[in-house]
Formats: C-alpha cells, sequence, structure tokens
C-alpha cells in the first residue's frame, strides 16, 4: 500500500491489474527468444503441432519458424480471459498436440490434462520490460515537477484561481 509507483507485469495480467488499479502496469514483452525457446522444449518432447494461446497476437507468419523447427504452428489471440478454456478446446479438437500460453491458458491446460507449457520470460523480455518501468517512473517524475511549478504560480498571483474538470468538480485552487 503507497509503496509502489509502477508495477512490471504481462499479457492477461498485466491487462487485469490495468483495470482493477490506478498504478501504472509496465509490460514485460514476449520476444522471439521466447517463443523459440517454447518451441524448442516442446520439440525436444517430440511435439511437433503446437499452438500458443496469448492475450495478443503476437506473430503473423510462421512458416519460417515451421520449416526451421519441423513443426506445425499456430498463434491465436484471446480477447478475453473468459475465451481461453474454448480456445483450448478448439485447438486440441484441430489435433494441436500441445498449448503454449500465459498462467491463465496454462492452468487451465493442466486443469484438464491436456500438454502444455507456460510462456516464459526470457532475461531479454524482463529487461526490456524493466526499461519500460523506468520510462514510466520517469514521466512520473516529469509530471511531479510541472504540477509543483504550477503550484507555486498559482499561490504567487493575489487573486483566487480555482480550475474545475469537465464534471464541474474543482481539482485544483490557490491559496488566496
Amino acid at each position: 500500500k503507497g509503496g509502489g509507483k509502477v508495477i512490471l507485469s504481462r499479457g492477461g495480467t498485466a491487462e487485469l491489474l490495468r483495470e482493477r488499479l490506478a498504478i501504472p502496469v509496465a509490460d514485460i514483452p514476449v520476444t522471439s527468444f521466447d517463443i523459440l525457446t517454447a518451441i524448442s522444449q516442446m520439440n525436444g518432447k517430440g511435439i511437433k503441432k503446437i499452438a500458443f494461446i496469448t492475450m495478443k497476437n503476437i506473430i503473423a507468419e510462421t512458416h519460417l519458424l515451421n520449416e526451421f523447427f519441423d513443426v506445425v504452428l499456430c498463434f491465436e489471440p484471446v480477447m478475453e480471459r473468459q475465451n481461453i478454456s474454448d480456445k483450448v478446446r478448439e485447438l486440441l479438437a484441430r489435433g494441436y498436440e500441445a498449448i503454449v500460453g500465459d498462467v491463465n491458458a496454462w492452468r487451465y491446460v493442466q486443469s484438464i490434462g491436456a500438454r502444455g507449457q507456460l510462456l516464459q520470460s526470457g532475461y531479454e523480455s524482463v529487461r526490456l520490460g524493466l526499461q519500460e518501468a523506468q520510462r514510466i517512473l520517469e514521466a512520473q517524475k516529469r509530471e511531479m515537477a510541472r504540477a509543483k511549478q504550477m503550484e507555486a504560480i498559482l499561490n504567487m498571483i493575489s487573486e483566487g484561481v480555482l480550475s474545475v474538470d469537465g464534471h464541474g468538480y474543482i481539482t485544483s485552487f490557490n491559496n488566496s
């Protein structure tokens, strides 16, 4: 409480946090290395038909990956967490041997006894997410400095000044 200025998260969890909290959320992106690692791990287990479920469409062209790893890949975006179970069942019915996805997809895959894997964030993903968090913190600092400067200017004015938002609520005022 009160200590965090930015949260670092990924995928569906990041979206959920954005909906429920007033604290900014920096995304940990899914990098090519994260995808290649998951493909390699699944391929190493003899799995040749792999579906990825993510909250965003992370890749469009898969033909080069298919040829390189000798696999069949499918990347399916799911916009709502509630739709993950339907998408997993659909992909399994289409013959995909394993599902790779975020924690929500992975938990569902485990709960039905299907083969799958958590799409893990590698070093580069975390580094990029931390850079985004740093940019957010720097922007917050700049905004706070501008607000303090505006407050100092308003308090130098001898006449009373106030500002209101679009709903008519007072948002700031000076000491006069």
